[in-house]
Order: structure tokens, then sequence, then C-alpha cells
């Protein structure tokens, strides 16, 4: 079980939101997974492992429709 300060938890859920809802939870295991190799965490540790699993999450918005479109039709 992993021990983060309030801060290192806000930078995980910040680093989070904007993925996909249904990868939220594989990204939060992911980098639980990772820090639970290390002996020591700080609060850089934590935030570079969570950026390079954010990378492996984050999906590109689809820009493939056409402008002229109205999502709102």
């Amino acid at each position: 079980m992993l021990a983060l300060s309030d801060e290192s938890l806000s930078t995980l859920m910040r680093l989070a939101e904007p993925l996909l809802p249904d990868d939220r939870s594989r990204f939060l295991r992911d980098v639980a997974d990772e820090l639970g190799r290390f002996e020591a965490l700080g609060e850089g540790l934590i935030a570079r492992v969570a950026a390079e699993a954010q990378r492996r999450y984050l999906r590109p918005p689809d820009l493939s429709r056409s402008r002229d479109t109205s999502r709102w039709r």
C-alpha cells in the first residue's frame, strides 16, 4: 500500500483527469505498480512516473469529423 501526501494525490488526480474514464483506473494502477518498486517516494518521482504513465493512456481527440458539421445536429 502506498502512502501519498495530499500534494501527490492531487498530482495524480490532475494527470488522470484528461484520460478517458475507462482508462483512469488502469493509469492509477500502473502508477502504483511502478511506484511500488522504489523505497523512497518524493514529489518529483511521483510526478515523473505519473507523467510517463499518462503518455501511455492519453488519446488525442478525434478531429476526423468535418468542420462543417455541428455535433449538435
